[in-house]
C-alpha cells in the first residue's frame, strides 16, 4: 500500500509541476489552488465551464462573500439513499461541516474531490468575469449572473 501511495503521490507531482511554477508566479498558495479546483471540478458541467466558474468564484472569495457551492454540501452531507452526488435540499445547506459553504466563508480544509489539470488550469487562468453566481439549465449551458436578483431571474428561466 505504501509503494502505491507513494506512486499516486509522484504522479500527482509529476501533473501538477507545470501548475505549480503559475500558481507561485501569480502569488497564489498550491493547497487553495487544488481546493478551488476542487470545487470547479464538481460544479462545471464541462471543459468548457470551467473558466468562468473559476473567475466567479475568484470573484466570491476577493470579495469576502460566502462561496455557498452546492457541492461542497454535498461532500459534508455524504451518501444517500440516492447516492453520493445527490441534489441538495434547503435542510443541507444546515448542515454544521467545515466544509459547508453555505454556513462558513473562504474555502474548506481540504479539497471535495480530485481536480483534473483542466479545474486547475481554469483556477489559474480564469475568465475575467463580473459574474458572482452561475447556474446550469438542464442541458448543461451555464448562465451567470452578475448579481443576486439577476441570478434569481436566472433561476426562475432557466430552472422552474
Amino acid at each position: 500500500p505504501l509503494q502505491v501511495a507513494d506512486r499516486l503521490w509522484a504522479h500527482f507531482e509529476e501533473k501538477f509541476a507545470p501548475y505549480a511554477q503559475e500558481a507561485l508566479k501569480q502569488n497564489i498558495k498550491w493547497d487553495t489552488a487544488l481546493k478551488l479546483a476542487s470545487i470547479v471540478q464538481r460544479e462545471a458541467a464541462g471543459r468548457e465551464d470551467m473558466p468562468i466558474i473559476a473567475g466567479a468564484l475568484w470573484n466570491r472569495l476577493l470579495q469576502g462573500m460566502k462561496l455557498e457551492v452546492d457541492a461542497t454540501v454535498q461532500y459534508a452531507r455524504g451518501k444517500t439513499s440516492e447516492g453520493w452526488w445527490a441534489p441538495i435540499k434547503p435542510v443541507d445547506k444546515q448542515i454544521i461541516s467545515p466544509y459547508n459553504t453555505y454556513l462558513n466563508k473562504g474555502l474548506p480544509p481540504h479539497p471535495i474531490s480530485n481536480p483534473g489539470t483542466d479545474a486547475i488550469d481554469a483556477v489559474l487562468n480564469s475568465t475575467e468575469t463580473k459574474c458572482l453566481y452561475y447556474l446550469h439549465e438542464e442541458s448543461g449551458t451555464i448562465h451567470c449572473a452578475e448579481t443576486y436578483e439577476q441570478h434569481l431571474d436566472n433561476i426562475d428561466k432557466y430552472l422552474r
